[in-house]
């Protein structure tokens, strides 16, 4: 969102339920959309997942089992490493070396070799400790500390200790969003009226922004953060210098996970009360809001952009298009999900099953329309009343198939001859295509 005063703009919501409202579905092969490829059995109660950087395992923490499961993709073997009581969450080193497993119920960290299967370290940390996060150069492990309020810093390469970070802000401190970089964190926590805020890594304190059940967050490509708040109803956006929100924007559904997509061009945000997904553009307003089946859990995009990952907690996938205006497909993952992660390539995604104590895998294949091209449309362009913003009341002519429902997106400011009987002036012009996923989208 690349405004960095003033409120997020109102705009028009889109109500889309299902596939019509913007035409057929081009690519009618099943092959064509995401499917699930893998089906693993991993120990008890996964709670959390993560994929190497090369693709080549994947591994989860499993709270009931005491254990973590390791999956080696090429041979499918799944290999059981004990760990301490109750662990919560599984990240993996940017080098893809070692795993940290952070053990709730011990206040503890497993630290595991990922070749070799086997616990070199076991590091004390705060009470209560939740998922970790990395330093972007691999240096250090953060630890959020829920029961302590306390952020621990593991130096990777001793393994050791390396200083704790405290601030009024974490109290129930339950995760940690990294940017692209990993240079700069947000504390996300788990529910209630309490405070949120960004830190670095060399910081000894997280200052307070007094937002309320900021549990997910994501950063855009240009850094800037976004949080969604559930006590406020709220999505908020946070710019350097990171100490005040710059932007709120009020949903019309309990905001739940967020995901942005890899041009940061789009938000995706699950409601859970209706159930929809809400498509933000950044630094604007609501672009759409997409009615779907079931209550929506995790959210994910594909690193392609080409779609938009849905589980929800009925145990379905449901895929949108890259705009997340458009169901493609909804299938059973066969059980309830706990954690939702694409893999850096981008060709698939993993998804641990907490009722049947599995991962599947989910094929993300390029979303092409084989023996097409893809067509688009020439640009639209028309000239607005005086005084009158571009996008505001564009003329009916605009709004050819598919491209109804967005007849106000889009549009933006130019000079031309043509208006005024040849003197020029203002004109709103906008440039429709045609998706890789067979949908209408407005650059």
């Amino acid at each position: 969102m690349p405004s960095r005063t003033g409120r997020l703009l109102p705009a028009c919501v889109i109500s889309i339920t299902g596939i019509a409202a913007l035409g057929p579905v081009a690519s009618a092969n099943a092959s064509e959309l995401p499917s699930i490829t893998a089906r693993y059995s991993v120990g008890a109660g996964p709670n959390s997942v993560a994929i190497s950087p090369d693709g080549s395992r994947i591994m989860t923490s499993n709270g009931t089992g005491n254990n973590a499961s390791i999956i080696l993709r090429s041979t499918g073997v799944v290999t059981n490493v004990t760990v301490g009581g109750s662990p919560r969450g599984v990240a993996i080193t940017p080098d893809g070396v070692e795993a940290y497993v952070t053990n709730n119920g011990t206040n503890t960290v497993s630290v595991i070799t990922m070749a070799s299967a086997v616990v070199n370290k076991t590091i004390g940390v705060g009470t209560s400790p939740g998922k970790a996060a990395f330093t972007g150069d691999g240096t250090t492990a953060l630890i959020p500390n829920g029961g302590a309020s306390t952020i621990s810093k593991i130096s990777v390469a001793s393994q050791v200790g390396a200083g704790t970070i405290t601030g009024p802000g974490l109290a129930g401190i339950g995760c940690l969003t990294p940017n692209a970089g990993g240079t700069r964190f947000f504390a996300c926590l788990e529910g209630g009226v309490k405070s949120i805020g960004t830190f670095t890594a060399s910081d000894s304190t997280v200052g307070s922004l007094g937002q309320g059940g900021c549990s997910w967050a994501v950063f855009a490509p240009n850094g800037t953060l976004y949080a969604s708040c559930t006590n406020l109803n709220r999505v908020i956006q946070v710019g350097s210098p990171f100490t005040a929100v710059t932007n709120a924007l009020t949903l019309t559904s309990t905001p739940g996970a967020i995901a942005i997509d890899p041009a940061g061009t789009r938000l995706f945000v699950a409601g859970t009360s209706p159930s929809t997904v809400t498509v933000i553009q950044p630094g604007g307003g609501i672009l759409a809001t997409t009615s779907i089946s079931g209550t929506p859990e995790y959210i994910g995009v594909s690193n392609g952009g080409e779609y938009v990952l849905v589980a929800t907690s009925e145990g379905n996938l449901i895929v949108l298009n890259s705009t997340g205006t458009q169901v493609l497909s909804t299938f059973s993952l066969g059980g309830t999900p706990s954690d939702l992660v694409v893999a850096r390539s981008g060709d698939f995604a993993a998804i641990a099953l907490s009722s049947t104590n599995e991962v599947v895998v989910v094929r993300l294949p390029p979303a092409e329309i084989v023996g097409e091209n893809i067509p688009t449309a020439p640009i639209q362009q028309y000239a607005p009343a005086p005084g009158e913003a571009c996008g505001v009341n564009p003329p009916t002519w605009v709004d050819f198939q598919a491209l109804g429902s967005l007849r106000t997106v889009g549009w933006g400011q130019s000079w031309a001859q043509w208006p005024n009987e040849g003197r020029g002036g203002t004109v709103c012009s906008r440039q429709p295509y045609y998706t890789s996923v067979g949908t209408w989208e407005i650059r």
